[in-house]
């Protein structure tokens, strides 16, 4: 089995701090810094990420490579802790997609996120598009 990679862009990466993030040392190894694709909202205690059709719109992140013998689990674990439930796919705020993501030196992979099923009405949007950096400047 290939191992999967996954790009995580708010309460998942390391300076968060957040106990799920627990799920992504102990399955995976970090890539590197990167950015998708699309526009970030503040929802409320965690950020979501909704794809763009715009090259300027950028969300900041990280990569993780999940190890192939633990892909399945690990995903199964952060699918749960992001809300989607397999049993009714359009009712979660969430979906699991595979995006493009442009890393720090310029190269660029797929990898599974974690994006927003649609638009998030009446919530901030971060025009930075850093989670981590607007929490730290709020």
């Amino acid at each position: 089995m290939i191992p999967q990679l996954l790009f995580v862009y708010g309460t998942l990466r390391r300076r968060c701090a957040h106990p799920q993030h627990a799920v992504l040392e102990g399955n995976g190894e970090f890539v590197g810094e990167g950015t998708i694709q699309a526009h970030l909202f503040y929802l409320g205690n965690y950020p979501g990420a909704l794809l763009s059709a715009d090259p300027s719109d950028r969300v900041f992140g990280e990569v993780y490579r999940l190890g192939a013998s633990h892909a399945a689990e690990a995903l199964q674990q952060l699918d749960k802790y992001e809300g989607i439930d397999e049993a009714d796919p359009e009712a979660p705020e969430y979906r699991r997609e595979m995006v493009t993501v442009r890393l720090a030196d310029g190269s660029m992979l797929d990898a599974w996120a974690y994006v927003l099923n649609r638009e998030p009405q009446g919530c901030l949007r971060i025009l930075s598009g850093d989670y981590l950096e607007w929490r730290a400047s709020q």
